[in-house]
């Protein structure tokens, strides 16, 4: 979806609502949870009874949340009225709401006004201000601290800078204020990996519902593909991965066995294609996940949900997953492999590329369209990977 007034006013939406887009705005009530992803805006000021999960550029939650808020995105700002959790990993987080719970943020910049129900934590890389009316404890890693005549701390107040904070001296702290010297740099580097992983992480759901989008016929065979023949699909996916390995012991053995005055001249021809080749082979891993998460994700939101909303689900849960380190060294080759192997198969049966080979099987025995076997049926060889633009492509 793409509007600029997507639940109007009068408008009541009684389950949850998926919608990606570039402006979303929500002026009448969702009944259930609003899963988003907004590339330039989201606007909320009606009533979300569930949560608000997803991403936006730009975010501004100016109604009622009945639930939480998580959001991923540039710019968030809330006010209104939030029933459970504010998490935001943002460039900058504005909470001017009463939050019934608490504050998790993780941003560039801070401030903090209105009312939050208990606690507020996370790390602030920039200055954090707070003028709120806190429950309990205010714990943070800040790189400046301000502290403002209006604010009221149930009980501690906790901070690890470099900087002394600012703090007013209206202010009313009920228990005791604490200052711990800033991480060391081997910590410093633990959340610069932390960074780089919620990077990966959005760009991994972004790359998977672009493919979606780019090439939704091969991603649907893809998907039955798993659903049908998973063994055949690792067996595909296990020879496209070692592709690079073959070649190089290849590459290597013919340098080793030739003359010496070859020798260089064919690694030097060899290594460009070798890197163009493992170049595409690891672009591919990075999309391969795709098809896995749809499965996951019908398999928990139901089979009529669109490929969007499902993938979606599936990849948050995936990415669940992989965060256990044991489990995170089988799950990872093991999706990796089984999703190259279905989306190059897919890949086939959408484009049709095989079709020549059994024309006279064809004239003798026609495809129904319900056919699963290897080249899909007659309709499928004539679809394409052109993007869908009569609505958000399903996964049947």
């Amino acid at each position: 979806m793409c509007s600029s007034d997507l639940v109007t006013e009068d408008e009541t939406v009684p389950e949850d609502l998926y919608a990606g887009g570039n402006t979303i705005t929500i002026e009448g009530t969702i009944e259930g949870d609003l899963i988003v992803w907004a590339f330039k805006r989201l606007e909320v000021t009606g009533t979300v009874e569930g949560d608000i999960i997803g991403y936006a550029s730009t975010a501004r939650i100016n109604g009622t949340v009945g639930g939480s808020v998580r959001l991923v995105g540039g710019d968030v700002s809330v006010a209104g009225e939030v029933d459970g959790d504010l998490m935001a990993i943002a460039w900058s987080v504005v909470s001017d709401a009463t939050i019934g719970r608490d504050i998790l943020s993780w941003s560039r910049s801070l401030r903090i006004g209105g009312e939050v129900g208990r606690d507020v934590e996370g790390q602030t890389f920039g200055n954090a201000v707070i003028d709120a009316s806190i429950g309990r404890d205010f714990e943070m890693s800040v790189n400046g601290l301000v502290v403002l005549g209006a604010t009221s701390i149930g009980q501690d107040l906790a901070y690890r800078s470099g900087a002394t904070a600012e703090i007013d001296d209206a202010a009313t702290i009920e228990g005791t204020m604490i200052r711990r010297s800033p991480l060391e740099p081997n910590i410093r580097v633990r959340g610069v990996r932390l960074v780089a992983g919620l990077l990966g992480t959005m760009a991994f759901l972004w790359l998977g519902l672009l493919s979606i989008w780019v090439m939704p016929s091969t991603v649907r065979h893809a998907v039955h593909v798993i659903g049908t023949d998973l063994r055949r699909a690792f067996s595909s996916g296990l020879v496209v991965a070692l592709t690079p390995i073959v070649l190089a012991v290849g590459v290597i053995a013919t340098a080793a066995t030739a003359p010496p005055e070859l020798a260089l001249t064919i690694i030097g021809v060899a290594a460009p294609f070798w890197v163009a080749v493992l170049a595409t082979l690891m672009v591919a891993m990075i999309v391969a996940p795709v098809p896995i998460a749809i499965v996951i994700g019908r398999l928990i939101v139901g089979r009529n949900r669109s490929a969007f909303g499902s993938y979606i689900v599936g990849a948050l849960l995936l990415l669940l997953i992989l965060a256990v380190p044991i489990v995170r060294l089988i799950v990872i080759p093991a999706v990796g492999i089984v999703g190259l192997g279905a989306l190059l198969k897919g890949g086939l049966r959408a484009r049709g590329s095989l079709g020549w080979a059994t024309a006279r099987d064809k004239k003798a025995r026609p495809r129904r369209p319900d056919d699963s076997g290897d080249l899909g049926s007659d309709d499928d060889h004539q679809k394409s990977d052109e993007p869908e633009t009569g609505g958000t492509p399903r996964v049947d």
